[in-house]
């Protein structure tokens, strides 16, 4: 069930373009969802936790420092993608749009496109960190003054309930940072499914997507020599122990140690075939007029599609 959740007083200027944020379920200690996924998860023989739960608090905080090492070569690549081909991309969106932005995260990327877009109508930031969704949205609401901000907290995994209240207008799901590449087919069809469901009829997509990488540059942009990424990692285990009275002694942990045992395929995660993925989102997209897939290169060579 979604409610509303009105936050701190806000300036007369804010007061009327940033709207209460609304919480699809929960994501804190009472999370017992959280508590469920932990336990089927540690109970497998190959143990595995939903990456959706590394992001409270502090780990969308070590995420944004993740985002500026110089390993981490997907967030500065996708930039310099859309500055390469913003006027394209805001051309193809065209005027009056309502951009939503699953995982919209500490909102750095959504910048560029906003200052480009012809008289945005709205923007949807989703996120499962309340935490890092208002920090996200006071930033973009100063940058951005007289634009309609509705923010939703929550899993864009599942369905996720949208204002009541949102303007007339088509609605553009922006998916950047590559997180389709963390996806098998299968789970990926369903989140183009639940982002078709979100945009509606004549929508559009806007989706980065990786490439297959040398495993040595994988192996670098998830293991940076600050450490960075291990202690983003291991914070979940910190979480286990705080909100659901978990044992874990970190210091019995070696992130780097561990990663470096994988197999090299293990680090490639599921390799996105291009000719597959785009074949599934204009199967599942089949209704909409838009869909602009970026594609990721270390050296940013790229192309730019439209469905």
């Amino acid at each position: 069930m979604a409610t509303l959740l009105d936050g701190e007083p806000k300036s007369k200027t804010s007061s009327l373009k940033t709207n209460p944020v609304l919480c699809n379920g929960t994501t804190g200690p009472d999370d017992t969802e959280f508590y469920h996924f932990v336990l089927e998860g540690l109970s497998k023989k190959q143990k595995a936790l939903h990456p959706k739960y590394l992001y409270d608090d502090e780990g969308s905080l070590l995420f944004e420092d993740i985002c500026a090492l110089d390993e981490y070569y997907v967030t500065r690549t996708e930039l310099a993608i859309m500055e390469q081909n913003i006027h394209q991309m805001a051309a193809a969106i065209g005027p009056n749009a309502i951009v939503l932005e699953p995982g919209s995260g500490a909102g750095v990327k959504i910048k560029l496109l906003l200052k480009n877009l012809q008289s945005a109508a709205a923007y949807v930031p989703i996120e499962i960190s309340s935490d890092a969704l208002k920090r996200s949205t006071d930033i973009l609401q100063k940058d951005f003054p007289s634009l309609d901000i509705h923010p939703v907290c929550g899993d864009f995994t599942s369905r996720i309930s949208l204002p009541s209240d949102l303007p007339p207008g088509r609605r553009i799901v922006y998916f950047p940072g590559s997180t389709i590449g963390n996806l098998g087919v299968s789970e990926y069809v369903r989140l183009l499914a639940t982002f078709a469901h979100l945009a509606g009829d004549d929508g559009g997509l806007l989706v980065g997507v990786d490439l297959d990488k040398d495993p040595d540059i994988l192996f670098k942009a998830y293991n940076d020599s600050k450490g960075v990424t291990a202690a983003f990692i291991l914070n979940l285990l910190t979480r286990i122990n705080r909100e659901l009275g978990g044992t874990f002694d970190l210091s019995k942990f070696d992130y780097s140690k561990g990663l470096a045992c994988l197999p090299c395929h293990a680090l490639t995660l599921f390799p996105v075939h291009l000719s597959d993925f785009i074949s599934s989102v204009c199967t599942v997209w089949a209704h909409v007029s838009l869909c602009l897939v970026f594609l990721l290169t270390v050296c940013c060579r790229h192309d730019v599609f439209a469905c």
